[in-house]
């Protein structure tokens, strides 16, 4: 196990970036980073960095329940100013809990830019609460 610098000192010295959050989100939940969501963390850094929209693109096909619990974690530990706007993307059917899915779209809120769903397996809930966005 790598030796860990506690959370409060290190997020008071270096503000730590979006990847090294989600990574430390990961660790709590004791889940292994998603690669997929690794990347996109990155991407929506890099754009801030050059004063670009920080826009953070989720694939949801690229992700496992597992990933859900450290992803919640991370939307609700995010300063509304640090990503400007969320796209959620779901091209193929899938095994996801949609209350998973629900709960990730509420915690996203008003930064929720676009949604595709190309797969209505989630349920009406689903469905009904994307159509009110």
């Amino acid at each position: 196990m790598v030796d860990r610098v506690s959370e409060s000192s290190h997020y008071s010295i270096f503000p730590a970036g979006f990847e090294q959050r989600y990574t430390d989100c990961c660790w709590r939940h004791s889940v292994l980073p998603n690669k997929a969501l690794l990347s996109a963390f990155s991407k929506a850094e890099a754009k801030k960095a050059h004063h670009q929209l920080s826009s953070l693109v989720v694939f949801l096909d690229d992700l496992k329940n597992a990933d859900f619990l450290p992803l919640l974690d991370m939307f609700t530990g995010i300063d509304t100013s640090e990503i400007d706007a969320v796209d959620i993307s779901h091209n193929s059917s899938c095994d996801l809990n949609g209350e998973y899915i629900l709960t990730l779209l509420r915690a996203i809120n008003q930064k929720l830019r676009v949604v595709t769903i190309r797969d209505a397996s989630f349920g009406k809930e689903f469905l009904r609460y994307v159509l009110v966005l």
